[in-house]
Protein backbone atom coordinates (compact mmCIF):
# COMPACT_ATOMS: atom_id res chain seq x y z
CA UNK A 1 0.00 0.00 0.00
CA UNK A 2 1.58 3.35 -1.03
CA UNK A 3 2.20 5.81 1.78
CA UNK A 4 2.70 8.92 -0.38
CA UNK A 5 6.31 9.29 0.71
CA UNK A 6 9.29 9.31 -1.62
CA UNK A 7 12.10 7.07 -0.44
CA UNK A 8 15.27 8.82 -1.50
CA UNK A 9 17.35 5.83 -0.47
CA UNK A 10 16.24 3.84 -3.52
CA UNK A 11 17.14 4.54 -7.15
CA UNK A 12 13.44 4.92 -7.99
CA UNK A 13 12.91 7.43 -5.20
CA UNK A 14 15.96 9.47 -6.19
CA UNK A 15 14.74 9.57 -9.80
CA UNK A 16 11.29 10.82 -8.79
CA UNK A 17 12.83 13.36 -6.41
CA UNK A 18 15.12 14.73 -9.13
CA UNK A 19 12.27 14.93 -11.64
CA UNK A 20 10.14 16.92 -9.16
CA UNK A 21 13.09 19.19 -8.39
CA UNK A 22 13.73 19.80 -12.09
CA UNK A 23 10.06 20.62 -12.70
CA UNK A 24 10.01 23.02 -9.74
CA UNK A 25 13.12 24.80 -11.04
CA UNK A 26 11.62 25.01 -14.54
CA UNK A 27 8.39 26.54 -13.23
CA UNK A 28 10.34 29.02 -11.08
CA UNK A 29 12.32 30.14 -14.14
CA UNK A 30 9.11 30.50 -16.19
CA UNK A 31 7.63 32.74 -13.50
CA UNK A 32 10.81 34.84 -13.34
CA UNK A 33 10.89 35.20 -17.14
CA UNK A 34 7.24 36.28 -17.21
CA UNK A 35 7.87 38.82 -14.47
CA UNK A 36 10.83 40.28 -16.34
CA UNK A 37 8.81 40.47 -19.55
CA UNK A 38 5.96 42.20 -17.74
CA UNK A 39 8.29 44.73 -16.14
CA UNK A 40 9.92 45.43 -19.51
CA UNK A 41 6.51 45.95 -21.13
CA UNK A 42 5.44 48.30 -18.32
CA UNK A 43 8.69 50.23 -18.65
CA UNK A 44 8.12 50.57 -22.41
CA UNK A 45 4.69 52.06 -21.62
CA UNK A 46 6.33 54.57 -19.29
CA UNK A 47 5.42 52.97 -15.98
CA UNK A 48 8.14 53.12 -13.37
CA UNK A 49 6.59 50.73 -10.88
CA UNK A 50 5.77 53.39 -8.33
CA UNK A 51 2.23 53.81 -7.04
CA UNK A 52 0.20 56.52 -8.68
CA UNK A 53 0.11 59.80 -6.79
CA UNK A 54 -3.38 60.88 -5.86
CA UNK A 55 -4.04 64.48 -4.95
CA UNK A 56 -6.04 65.07 -1.82
CA UNK A 57 -8.52 67.92 -1.67
CA UNK A 58 -7.34 70.74 0.53
CA UNK A 59 -9.75 71.65 3.28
Amino acid sequence: MPTGKIRTTTPDGRLVFHIFAALAEFIRELIAAGTHEGLAAAKARGRTGAARQWSTPSC
